[in-house]
């Protein structure tokens, strides 16, 4: 698994991080993300959706923004010796972006590990497993779609990671 992320990082970093984009809906965008998951989720943790209504248009790699989910997922399953995450998204009327999210009651980040958490090859700790690849990559798959991405946090009460994109109006 270290290696792939190693691989998909090298060529992440070639200007070959294709995107193709398909129109989708946000509701069945996390509801897959959601059953791919159910079935992983340790013990311990509790693993809830929520949706925000009518549902939304984008235009996203699923498979791309999916890996950013399952990122997110990864690291909350890895930081949250109990309770629960939740996964989601959301509209925003004002800007007309749809947001997702993944929010969890694990160990939460300091304010200096917060500002950093997307720079290549950073962990909160020697001990983190992974190679501190995930996040940046995620944030380069959303910021190649126009995206913006960004994590809630503090230390002891959980974590939210959030990437938001443009409400789709085509056709």
């Amino acid at each position: 698994k270290m290696i792939a992320s190693v691989i998909e990082q090298t060529e992440s970093n070639s200007t070959d991080l294709v995107i193709k984009p398909l129109k989708s809906s946000a509701s069945q965008f996390i509801k897959r993300v959601f059953q791919t998951h159910q079935v992983l989720v340790p013990a311990h943790l509790q693993l809830l959706m929520e949706q925000d209504q009518p549902d939304r248009a984008i235009f996203i790699d699923p498979n791309k923004t999916r890996q950013v989910m399952n990122n997110f997922i990864g690291n909350a399953f890895k930081f949250t010796p109990q309770g629960s995450i939740t996964i989601g998204w959301k509209y925003l009327k004002k800007t007309e972006e749809v947001v997702f999210y993944c929010k969890d009651t694990g160990i939460g980040l300091a304010e200096e590990d917060r500002l950093r958490v997307f720079d290549r090859f950073f962990k909160a700790s020697e001990e983190a497993i992974g190679t501190g690849l995930g996040l940046n990559i995620s944030r380069q798959i959303i910021e190649e779609q126009g995206g913006e991405i960004g994590v809630e946090s503090s230390l002891g009460k959980g974590s939210t990671f959030w990437f938001k994109l443009k409400e789709y109006k085509g056709n």
